[in-house]
């Protein structure tokens, strides 16, 4: 009997310590580690901006070349502002590799938008009129069809490559158009032949604003589709 009570007093223990605060030495002990983790981050600011064009280089190598993501996500999104190209493309580059998928984000251009808002009969035919005319019907049909985005697919893009092959289509949809993808600078290109559309292109550049920005426009087209990615 006193056993039992014995583990029963030692369990009441236990929980009872579990529940206490935590003491200033644990305390200190976790402020310490998040100084030390946002002097890390900071750090990374001051190496992306060594006045040595090489060594900015060697240092994003370095970052984007780890597995700590958190050091990579700020190294991208700071090389995404900076007036470096080359720092811009091992961004991109690296942007890239780690995402097999990337979906962005169709814009119709203002001019559609207006004429998509058609709302009389009158206005519509009106409306139909003037997208048949400019040819831009095709443009309208489209970012309807895709349901405003596509999904871009790279297969085998390593943070060195500069062309891979590419699959894009609408998110949800089983039809894929395979297409050759090259990064030329900070900048990323996707051809693609599109059945019954015709040679399409996406062209987009990591941005300042934290995002892969461009357009994508097809043979025929009176206008290009503004497209859009966030980084993260």
């Amino acid at each position: 009997m006193r056993k039992g009570w014995r583990q029963v007093v030692c369990l009441s223990a236990l929980f009872a310590a579990m529940l206490l605060p935590p003491t200033s030495a644990a305390i200190s002990q976790s402020r310490g580690g998040s100084t030390a983790r946002s002097a890390e981050f900071a750090r990374i600011q001051d190496l992306l901006n060594d006045p040595d064009a090489n060594a900015r280089l060697a240092h994003m190598e370095e970052i984007v070349g780890s597995t700590d993501a958190s050091r990579v996500q700020i190294a991208i999104r700071i090389a995404a502002s900076s007036d470096d190209v080359d720092l811009r493309s091992l961004a991109l580059r690296a942007y890239l590799a780690s995402r097999p998928t990337v979906v962005f984000q169709l814009e119709l251009p203002e001019r559609l938008r207006r004429l998509a808002a058609a709302s009389s009969e009158s206005e519509q035919r009106q409306a139909q009129a003037a997208l048949n005319a400019a040819g831009l019907a095709r443009v309208l049909n489209f970012e309807r069809d895709v349901g405003g985005s596509i999904a871009l697919h790279l297969r085998q893009f390593g943070i060195n490559a500069v062309s891979a092959r590419a699959f894009f289509g609408a998110p949800r949809s089983p039809e894929q158009w395979l297409g050759t993808a090259i990064v030329t600078a900070d900048t990323f290109v996707v051809n693609a032949p599109i059945q019954n559309v015709g040679a399409c292109t996406l062209r987009v550049a990591i941005a300042s604003t934290g995002s892969l920005n461009g357009e994508f426009r097809c043979a025929e087209w009176g206008a290009a589709l503004g497209a859009r990615a966030p980084l993260f």
